[in-house]
């Protein structure tokens, strides 16, 4: 039982991985190119974070995204952070 569990787990995230670089590339990150350019990720894979982190910038230098639609972006996500964060010490607390 404890072994198909982790089984699927690992099948969860290795389909989110495959869903993200899917988004970044169309965002219009080559993520094959990135991946060959890390060493094949055979010898330090590269993080979906620096992969993302890539395509930001790329998006950002190319005036795909304004540095506006990034700054909502990241107050979005800093105000999603912080109802989280209440919510869960509600939790904590009863």
């Amino acid at each position: 039982m404890g072994l198909l569990v982790f089984q699927v787990v690992g099948l969860s995230s290795q389909v989110l991985g495959c869903g993200i670089c899917i988004y970044l590339n169309a965002l219009r990150l080559d993520v094959t190119a990135e991946i060959e350019l890390n060493g094949g990720g055979t010898s330090t894979p590269i993080s979906l974070e620096e992969l993302c982190t890539k395509a930001v910038d790329l998006n950002l230098k190319n005036d795909i995204f304004s540095a506006e639609d990034f700054q909502q972006a990241e107050q979005a996500l800093l105000g999603a952070m912080e109802a989280w964060k209440k919510a869960d010490l509600v939790k904590c607390v009863e």
